[in-house]
């Protein structure tokens, strides 16, 4: 109930806020990557994975949530999430193109 509690409310801070353009979503990664934590107003999608994720006590606050990238929640990375969690197997989603 704590887990889910805490992603309702990253959900409700983040709701709104833009997807980073292409050069700021790069310099983010970037400065990550160098362990340096980049602004907030713009987020993009691993990021806002990671913030929701270590808001959940599932990945140990260290790292800046710009370290991310989409592949670090792929099923086939090696996450490390704290308590024994681990990531189930990927959902396929299927489009009907007609729609």
């Amino acid at each position: 109930r704590e887990m889910e509690d805490a992603a309702l409310r990253v959900i409700a801070e983040y709701e709104g806020r833009a997807f980073p353009r292409t050069r700021q979503l790069a310099g983010k990664w970037l400065a990550g990557r160098l362990k340096r934590v980049a602004s907030e107003e713009a987020v993009y999608c691993a990021e806002l994975l990671a913030i929701t994720y270590t808001r959940m006590g599932l990945l140990e606050p260290g790292r800046p949530s710009n370290w991310f990238d989409p592949g670090r929640f792929w099923s086939g990375d090696r996450l490390e999430l704290r308590g024994g969690a681990s990531l189930g197997p990927e959902i396929a989603v299927v489009v009907d193109p007609v729609a």
